[in-house]
């Protein structure tokens, strides 16, 4: 998952740098953790590693918006992610001529004109049935920050009580 790709010219430099020929660039190392420390099965290795790696890139300004057929058409581009944060915050401070929903009905198009996933995060419930309308697979819901803040509201409340039922 790649931030700010805002031309196809970055895209394909990623494709480059994460997968293998034919599809990328990317060197092989017999002697490496990704391989498992040894070529298993020669040349079916790297058809397997790029089968198995996903590459997400995210549409998080104007300009990829502007460029995101280009991004999306790029092979190897596998997923196309709306950074809505980011490009909210460039729309406004930008002036851009462009708003948000506009800027998804964008990249889904994109997406499924080019066959690509797409995705943006999303808040609960109603949001998440948007986007599957807008007949996203991939679903980022809840993260790392909110779980985490959530566990430790959880304990402190915890402890809040144990406090107060012991003095």
């Amino acid at each position: 998952m790649i931030p700010h790709v805002s031309d196809a010219k970055k895209a394909q430099m990623l494709v480059d740098s994460v997968k293998f020929p034919p599809l990328g660039d990317r060197g092989i190392d017999g002697a490496g953790l990704d391989s498992n420390f040894m070529i298993n099965g020669g040349l079916e290795y790297t058809d397997l590693a790029n089968q198995e790696t996903f590459l997400v890139v995210q549409i998080e300004t104007p300009e990829a918006v502007l460029n995101v057929d280009e991004i999306a058409a790029v092979e190897g581009v596998d997923c196309l992610f709306v950074g809505t944060g980011d490009l909210g915050l460039r729309i406004n401070k930008l002036n851009s001529n462009i708003d948000l929903e506009t800027s998804i009905k964008k990249v889904v198009e994109a997406a499924q004109k080019n066959g690509k996933v797409w995705t943006r995060p999303v808040s609960g419930e109603e949001d998440i049935l948007t986007i599957l309308k807008q007949n996203s697979l991939f679903i980022p819901y809840g993260g790392d920050f909110t779980m985490l803040m959530n566990g430790l509201k959880q304990h402190s409340a915890a402890l809040d009580s144990c406090f107060k039922k012991h003095f």
